[in-house]
C-alpha cells in the first residue's frame, strides 16, 4: 500500500479544512430567516379601507439582521390574494417590552446574578421613549413594575429581584399574564421577553406548576386584540427547548438559547439587536373587517423564506356621504337633503341636518332625509351638514357640503301711464240735477228686475233638488284659527273632526288647530304628511295615520323599513290616553289626548251631525269606480 507522507497529508488535511469552511460560510450566506411579528390594520382616513402594517424581521444564515431589504424582494398575499405594497423602512416606532424574569429556587447563585446584569444592560441601550415592564415568577407571578419609560427607575427594581430557595416554575401562567399586560397597550410594537432555566413544574417536581398550559399562552398571544411576539430566552440543560421555539415560532418571536449563565450577556445583546433591526412593510387593504391571513415571503440574493401570521382588522367606524343636493350645486326656497351612513360600528340613533351650523332637522330611520326651507336664508352661499349621533348623543360622523341659495326671481311690473284728464265743460247745474235723478231711477228698475228674476231660478232650482243628489267632493284637512276657541268653532260641512296640538318641541305649533276632513290624515316628522311636526325629534318620519270608516275616525301607526330591510312601528310609540296602540287600529272619541313619540300630544274633538245615519258608511257613499255617482244615480 501506497503510504502518504507526513508533509504531504499536512498539506491535504489544510486544503480540505480550507474547503469545508469555504462551504459552510457560503451556506450560511445562501440561508436566510424571515420572521413575521404581527399585522396591525386601521382603519383609512376618508376610505372604506385598512391601512395596514406587518412588523418582520430577516436574518441571514449567520443570525445577522439583513438590513438592505427593498419592496423588490418582498411579495405578500392576503387572503391568498396578492396586494400591491406601499412601502418598507426600519421600524423606528418605540417599543414596549415585559421582561418576564425566572426567579425560581434552581435559578439561586450566579445565575440571577448575570441574569440581573444582562436585563439591566438590555434596557440602558433602549431608545428615550421605549418602556419596560418587569414580571418575576416562581411559583407566584409578580408585577414588579408596570410600564414606564423611565429607565433608571427599571434598573434600580432589576437589581432588587432575587431567586426563591426551594420555589417551583410557574412558566406558563407567567407568559400567559404577560401576554394579558402587553394586550393593554393600544398599539405598537410590544414584546414579551420569557427568560427561563427549567420548565413548568412544582418544588418538588412531577406535576405542572400553571393553571394553564403552553397552548393557552400560544393561542392567547395570535389572537387579534391581544396579539403579541414572545422572545423565548432558555438558559442551560434543564429546559424544554421544544417548547420554547414552538411559543416563539407561533407567536412572531424568537429562541434563543445561552449554555450557561456567562453567555446571557451575549443573549441579550443579540435580542437587542434584533428588535432594532426590524421592518414595517405596509399595504392598503380593501377586505371586511373580521379574521383574515396574511403570508409574507422574501428572496434575498437568491435565498428565500416564507412565514404566515393571522391577524383582525377592526370594525370600521362611521362614516357620513350627503347624497343630494349635489355639492357645490345651486338650490331654491326649499331642498331635500338625502344622507346615507356607512360602517359597522356603534348603532345610528339619529342623523341631523345642519344649515350654516344651525340644527333645522333630524332623521331616524334609513334613508336619511329631511325636507329643508331655505327661505329664512339670505341667498349666496350655504354649508349643509349632517351629523350621525349614537343613543347617547356622541357624534360618531359629520360630513358636509356647500350650496348656493339662488336669489328669488324678480316678477315684472307694469307700469299704467293715466291720461291727463281732459276739463269737463261747464253745464247748467239744472240739466245735471235731471240726469241724476232720471240714472237713479233706471238703476233702481234694473235691480227689480234682477231680484226677480233670481227668484225665479231658485224657485226652479228647488223643484229639480227633489229629483236629484249631488255629492260635493271632500277637501283635505285644514289649519284652523289658532285664536278660535273649541267651544266657537264648527266644523266645515265635511269635516270629522279636529286635532288641537297641546305640547310639542316646537312651540309654534303649541295651540294649532287642524280640521279632518279627509277619509286618510298622515302624521309624521317629514314635509309630505298632512300635518307635521318637523323639529320633533322623536316623532318618526312618517308616524300615525288617521282615517275614517262608518263616518267615525280610527288611528294607527304606519310601518317604515328600517336599515335590515325589516318594517317596525316607529321607535317611540303612539298613545291614545297614554294607552300604546297596538297592531289594531284604535277609535277616536271627544276629548282622547294623542300622543306621538315621546312629547307630541293632540287632543281630538269629534264633529257630530244631527239625523246623520249611522248605519251610512264612506264605502256606502260611492259605486264602483266613479267618486261622483250616488246611490240615487245608479
Amino acid at each position: 500500500m501506497k503510504q502518504i507522507r507526513p508533509a504531504r497529508l499536512g498539506a491535504l488535511i489544510a486544503l480540505l479544512a480550507v474547503s469545508l469552511f469555504g462551504s459552510i460560510h457560503a451556506l450560511a450566506q445562501s440561508t436566510i430567516d424571515l420572521t413575521v411579528h404581527y399585522v396591525e390594520g386601521f382603519p383609512a382616513e376618508g376610505e372604506i379601507a385598512y391601512d395596514v402594517n406587518v412588523y418582520l424581521s430577516v436574518f441571514d444564515g449567520s443570525g445577522n439582521p439583513v438590513r438592505d431589504l427593498t419592496t423588490d424582494s418582498i411579495t405578500a398575499a392576503e387572503d391568498s390574494q396578492k396586494v400591491e405594497l406601499r412601502n418598507l423602512r426600519p421600524a423606528d416606532e418605540p417599543i414596549a417590552v415585559i421582561l418576564v424574569m425566572d426567579t425560581s429556587g434552581s435559578m439561586s447563585g450566579p445565575k440571577i446574578a448575570d441574569a440581573r446584569s444582562a436585563a439591566s444592560n438590555f434596557i440602558g441601550e433602549m431608545k428615550e421613549n421605549d418602556r419596560a415592564a418587569i414580571m418575576t415568577f416562581d411559583e407566584n407571578v409578580k408585577l414588579q413594575m408596570d410600564f414606564t419609560a423611565n429607565h433608571t427607575d427599571i434598573r434600580d427594581r432589576l437589581a432588587r429581584i432575587d431567586a426563591s430557595p426551594g420555589s417551583g416554575t410557574c412558566l406558563h401562567d407567567a407568559a400567559y399574564q404577560a401576554v394579558q399586560l402587553a394586550s393593554t397597550l393600544p398599539s405598537g410594537r410590544r414584546a414579551v421577553i420569557l427568560f427561563t432555566d427549567g420548565v413548568d413544574e412544582t418544588a418538588s417536581g412531577g406535576r405542572a406548576c400553571s393553571v394553564h398550559t403552553l397552548q393557552d399562552v400560544v393561542e392567547l398571544a395570535s389572537q387579534g386584540g391581544t396579539r403579541t411576539p414572545i422572545y423565548a430566552l432558555g438558559l442551560g440543560n434543564r429546559i424544554d427547548e421544544k417548547s420554547l421555539q414552538r411559543v416563539a415560532e407561533l407567536t412572531g418571536g424568537r429562541y434563543i438559547y445561552a449554555p450557561d449563565s456567562s453567555q446571557l450577556e451575549e443573549v441579550f445583546q443579540t435580542l437587542s439587536n434584533q428588535l432594532r433591526s426590524q421592518y414595517v412593510l405596509s399595504y392598503k387593504s380593501f377586505a371586511a373587517p373580521g379574521a383574515h391571513t396574511l403570508a409574507v415571503s422574501v428572496n434575498h440574493l437568491g435565498a428565500q423564506d416564507s412565514d404566515t401570521r393571522n391577524f383582525l382588522l377592526p370594525a370600521l367606524p362611521a362614516r357620513v356621504t350627503i347624497l343630494a343636493p349635489a355639492d357645490g350645486g345651486t338650490v331654491g326656497g326649499s331642498v331635500k337633503a338625502v344622507a346615507s351612513i356607512s360602517g359597522q360600528g356603534t348603532a345610528i340613533d339619529r342623523v341631523e341636518f345642519e344649515i350654516n351650523g344651525e340644527v333645522v332637522g333630524s332623521d331616524d330611520a334609513t334613508p336619511y332625509e329631511l325636507e329643508i326651507d331655505l327661505l329664512p336664508y339670505e341667498p349666496g352661499a350655504l354649508t349643509l351638514s349632517a351629523v350621525a349621533y349614537d343613543e347617547t348623543n356622541a357624534e360618531l360622523a359629520r360630513a358636509s357640503i356647500n350650496v348656493i341659495r339662488a336669489a328669488p326671481t324678480a316678477v315684472p311690473t307694469t307700469v299704467v301711464i293715466q291720461p291727463t284728464p281732459t276739463p269737463a265743460p261747464q253745464t247748467d247745474n239744472t240739466i245735471l240735477i235731471v240726469g241724476a235723478v232720471l240714472g237713479g231711477l233706471g238703476l233702481i228698475t234694473i235691480l227689480l228686475l234682477a231680484l226677480m228674476l233670481a227668484r225665479q231660478r231658485r224657485q226652479e232650482k228647488g223643484g229639480a233638488a227633489a229629483e236629484t243628489v249631488v255629492q260635493t267632493p271632500r277637501t283635505p284637512y285644514r289649519e284652523k284659527d289658532a285664536d278660535r276657541t273649541m267651544d266657537s268653532w264648527e266644523g266645515g260641512p265635511e269635516a270629522f273632526g279636529i286635532l288641537t296640538v297641546e305640547a310639542s318641541d316646537d312651540p309654534s305649533m303649541i295651540g294649532h288647530r287642524f280640521e279632518i276632513s279627509a277619509s286618510l290624515t298622515t302624521l309624521g316628522r317629514s314635509a309630505d304628511n298632512d300635518i307635521n311636526f318637523p323639529k320633533d325629534n322623536p316623532v318618526s318620519r312618517r308616524h300615525a295615520e288617521i282615517f275614517e270608516r262608518n263616518r267615525r275616525l280610527f288611528i294607527r301607526e304606519v310601518e317604515a323599513m328600517d336599515s335590515s330591510g325589516e318594517y317596525r312601528p316607529p321607535k317611540y310609540g303612539t298613545f291614545v290616553n297614554e294607552v300604546p296602540l297596538g297592531a289594531e287600529p284604535a277609535g277616536l272619541k271627544s276629548g282622547d289626548e294623542i300622543r306621538l313619540g315621546k312629547r307630541v300630544r293632540l287632543r281630538f274633538e269629534a264633529y257630530e251631525r244631527a239625523g246623520e245615519s249611522e248605519a251610512l258608511t264612506f264605502d256606502d257613499m260611492t259605486l264602483g269606480d266613479d267618486p261622483d255617482k250616488t246611490v240615487d244615480q245608479s
